[in-house]
């Protein structure tokens, strides 16, 4: 099942991306939220499982409709995966090359600024060195060249 999509309020908190394509073709048009979504009480299940505060300002949206993808597109996502953990796997090494002195030491200077050192001191145990986040999730935004990514997060 399709999950549904979020928006933020950068972008316009009062709009969902429509799944189906405009005049010009594109999936990427906006239109207002509609109130009678398939979703009624995802927000409040939300609230009660406590991943938001009642009251609290709204700046996302349930889609009325999946977001539909391309075959070129799901191919994208299908294949992105595999290149994000190559890519964490290379800052993990990156980084404690540098606690090692085998790359430049600004590397884990860098990253380390604004840790507490009990912090620091934990992620650095042998226990911990090779182990990368459970979920990546990237940010993406869709452009007529393709997928622009934004943001990598992640989530231990």
């Amino acid at each position: 099942m399709p999950r549904p999509l979020h928006t933020s309020s950068t972008i316009n908190p009062g709009s969902v991306i429509s799944s189906q394509p405009d005049q010009s073709g594109s999936r990427l048009s906006w239109s207002p939220a509609i109130s009678d979504s398939p979703y009624p009480h995802f927000r409040d299940m939300l609230i009660q499982d406590g991943m938001f505060v009642s009251g609290q300002d709204d700046h996302w949206r349930v889609a009325c409709g999946p977001f539909a993808l391309s075959r070129e597109e799901a191919n994208f996502f299908e294949h992105l995966g595999q290149h994000l953990l190559l890519f964490y796997q290379a800052l993990n090494r990156l980084y404690f090359d540098s606690l090692k002195g085998t790359q430049p030491g600004w590397v884990h200077g860098y990253l380390d600024i604004g840790k507490p050192d009990d912090l620091l001191a934990l992620a650095r145990m042998n226990r911990f060195k090779n182990q990368l986040p459970g979920v990546i999730r990237p940010d993406l935004i869709p452009t007529n060249a393709g997928m622009a990514l934004t943001e990598l997060d992640s989530v231990p």
